[in-house]
């Protein structure tokens, strides 16, 4: 079989083909999309996207003012960047004996970095319906320095309730409810992730004190009995039933004592029970003292009022004047001022002619 003779066309193909040029190197520098979060790192490549063999100078430029301090490195630390910045690598290649090629690589502006939470805590610690609830932002970060804006979603039962502030009012839950609070922060340009915090049970709260006084307001010793009143329920938020105790100190001793102390008659019930002293217990001089206790058998709260007995009686005399007014329910009966003590603050009267 006889062979084909070479042409001159592929004897000249074979010549170049033992002799052909290296491939031409390619600068990157990554990320493209660079945040302040980011290591700015310069890598040189060949054409076809391989590794390139050879010594490398690298020159940096921020903002096209050259950086001296980071001449030599092929990385830029996050913590010498900031936003809008524009930085380009610039590296002196050497392959061979070839000279050396000046090279130059892509532009990356830094971009925002958004913020984060670390979390977010609700107060106070163990909150009853009568306290305003809080959330407490903790760790807050912004690599690039901006002041965070927060946004607030709070949850009762898991439903959200429409509040967007750090502050959820009383009104909005009651006891044994569960509360939780979803916070976002935003640094004007980008948000951070959602943040929720931990569940909180709502707890139970204690009754108002109730207010009370001794009657009569100016009590003669040996003379009058002592009352002890109740001028303004205590009041649950709850709606618990409230119970209430109530206990007497004569001199700051017990009355009447366990067992009951010689000599004293004890107390009796007009309202509540055992609130009158009777007058034959009493003696001028000697400070009364009651405290009444309310309680909805999980918390109480208490009220006292105290009073020294004079020894005769100093109050203006009682008077007693015929009610004119039409409209009055006593219209036409006699009342007094004493007909109001403890009900009202001050009595007005006037005459015409």
């Amino acid at each position: 079989m006889s062979s084909r003779p070479l042409s001159l066309a592929a004897i000249a193909l074979l010549l170049v083909t033992g002799c052909s040029p290296e491939p031409a190197l390619i600068v990157v520098l990554s990320p493209a999309s660079a945040t302040t979060a980011d290591n700015l790192l310069v890598s040189i490549e060949t054409e076809f996207g391989q590794p390139a063999e050879g010594s490398f100078q690298f020159r940096w430029q921020r903002d096209g003012a050259v950086q001296e301090e980071l001449s030599g490195l092929n990385l830029v630390p996050a913590s010498q960047t900031s936003r809008d910045e524009r930085w380009q690598a610039f590296v002196t290649a050497t392959r061979g004996d070839a000279e050396p090629l000046e090279l130059q690589s892509n532009t990356v502006e830094i971009a925002n970095s958004p913020p984060s939470v670390a979390s977010v805590v609700i107060g106070p610690a163990e909150p009853t319906a009568t306290t305003q609830l809080s959330a407490e932002v903790l760790g807050y970060e912004d690599r690039d320095g901006d002041a965070p804006t927060y946004s607030f979603t709070w949850f009762v039962d898991g439903v959200a309730t429409g509040e967007d502030l750090g502050i959820l009012v009383v009104g909005l839950f009651v006891r044994d409810q569960q509360v939780q609070v979803e916070v976002t922060a935003s640094d004007g340009t980008e948000q951070s992730s959602p943040v929720l915090s931990e569940l909180i049970t709502i707890g139970n709260s204690a009754p108002s004190a109730p207010v009370i006084a001794i009657l009569p307001v100016h009590p003669v010793g040996s003379q009058d009995s002592l009352q002890c009143a109740v001028l303004d329920d205590a009041l649950d938020v709850d709606q618990d039933s409230v119970s209430y105790e109530l206990d007497w100190l004569v001199d700051g001793g017990d009355y009447p004592g366990d067992p009951v102390a010689s000599g004293w008659a004890g107390p009796s019930t007009t309202l509540l029970d055992s609130d009158t002293v009777p007058a034959e217990d009493t003696a001028p001089g000697a400070e009364w003292t009651c405290t009444l206790r309310a309680s909805d058998a999980l918390a109480a709260s208490e009220a006292s009022y105290s009073v020294v007995l004079a020894e005769q009686d100093e109050t203006v005399s009682d008077f007693g004047l015929v009610d004119t007014n039409t409209l009055s329910p006593t219209s036409g009966e006699p009342v007094s001022p004493r007909d109001y003590l403890c009900k009202v603050s001050g009595w007005y009267f006037g005459h015409s002619t």
